[in-house]
């Protein structure tokens, strides 16, 4: 069981160590909260970072449309759907489809 958590965290697209090293994340701050983006095969994603060691991730409602704009930002390209990946270690990693 152990082995498989480690291969999840190890670096599958979209997972925590993915996105930590991604070589195209973007790290942007919006409205005073810092949000990790990266391109992916067939989306783009984002989450809230925190700097601090412990931390509470902002409601989710508030921090959708900061994220939304992240995206927006980075990939020069209007979000057309987002959503939460329920599944994710990240609770705050949102899935989004952009068009250009």
């Amino acid at each position: 069981m152990a082995a498989l958590a480690l291969s999840l965290l190890a670096g599958c697209e979209g997972s925590v160590a993915a996105n930590v090293s991604h070589p195209q994340r973007v790290d942007v701050v919006i409205d005073g909260e810092k949000i990790g983006v990266v391109p992916n095969s067939d989306h783009w994603a984002a989450w809230w970072i925190s700097d601090k060691a412990v931390s509470i991730i902002p409601a989710l409602s508030t921090l959708k449309p900061l994220q939304v704009r992240a995206i927006e930002q980075v990939s020069r390209c209007r979000v057309v759907e987002a959503e939460y990946q329920q599944s994710s270690l990240q609770p705050s990693y949102l899935q989004a489809a952009v068009e250009c």
